[in-house]
């Protein structure tokens, strides 16, 4: 169940004021409640008071918003050594999507981020699992399984796109998967 929080009024200087410093939403939080009927009446009336849910954010929201990040960087033009929207690489776009989604910093290369996390098979892969593929011997490419066979990547001539883990062509074979993400607490390496 959740609580409820009284938020007081901000003018809106000061509101310009602290949103241009801080960039967060500013509200003066006061002690939280379980009830609305325990709030006093207050002479200023302008209190609001608004639900609150206090708890961690569920795994399934983590991999929602890992998705929902992820969807705005199709289209994204391969650049190699690129790390942003203007131009992004394999192991550049698991970087930024990692960061972005849950606060985690990667290592710059496939390879490098290849040795992050702990070893599974293909068939135990589940959503933010970190997929690597070779041409030869070395690993040299990265993307981030989201579920359904499905997984994000930056491909060289067509940018950053959803692919098929099964359409894969001949070029690019399957090297491994890594799980970083721990599921009691997303946001912990191993």
């Amino acid at each position: 169940m959740g609580a409820y929080v009284r938020e007081a009024p901000i003018p809106q200087a000061k509101w310009k004021e602290r949103n241009e410093q801080s960039k967060k939403p500013v509200a003066k939080i006061l002690p939280a409640i379980q009830n609305p009927s325990e709030i006093e009446n207050d002479s200023d009336s302008s209190y609001t008071v608004t639900p609150v849910i206090l708890s961690q954010p569920t795994e399934s929201s983590r991999i929602q918003s890992l998705r929902d990040i992820a969807s705005t960087y199709i289209g994204v033009p391969y650049r190699y050594g690129g790390e942003n929207r203007f131009g992004t690489d394999c192991s550049g776009l698991v970087r930024q999507l990692y960061r972005q989604a849950f606060g985690i910093e990667l290592p710059r290369s496939s390879a490098q981020i290849a040795t992050v996390g702990h070893p599974i098979s293909r068939r135990e892969l589940e959503p933010g699992d970190l997929i690597f593929f070779r041409r030869v011997m070395s690993i040299n490419h990265s993307g981030i399984y989201l579920g359904d066979g499905m997984f994000i990547h930056a491909s060289s001539s067509r940018g950053v796109i959803y692919s098929n883990l099964e359409d894969q062509s001949q070029f690019l074979r399957f090297a491994g998967a890594r799980r970083v993400l721990v599921s009691e607490n997303p946001s912990k390496l191993f």
